[in-house]
């Protein structure tokens, strides 16, 4: 288990999320991602690991398999073919 206050580089996340690293930057730089800059002038970007985990939270989706159509299948003769 993750510590939960542990602060990720973006290449940290990028490897979590099994992404590439402009696709982590763009995800932050959209605001998709909390993040916070450590440091002089613009600073080190770093993400909170619950920052991390609230933003997968977010992804995951939910399926109500309740709404999938199953279908009907019609068994059909073929005369070329025997199966076993």
């Amino acid at each position: 288990m993750h510590n939960q206050s542990a602060l990720l580089t973006v290449r940290e996340m990028a490897e979590r999320l099994r992404i590439s690293l402009a696709t982590a930057y763009q995800l932050v730089k959209q605001g998709a991602i909390a993040s916070l800059r450590v440091g002089c002038n613009r600073g080190a970007i770093r993400i909170r690991e619950s920052d991390l985990m609230a933003y997968e939270n977010s992804m995951t989706q939910q399926v109500d398999i309740s709404t999938i159509e199953t279908r009907n299948f019609v068994r059909v003769d073929l005369k070329h073919f025997k199966l076993r």
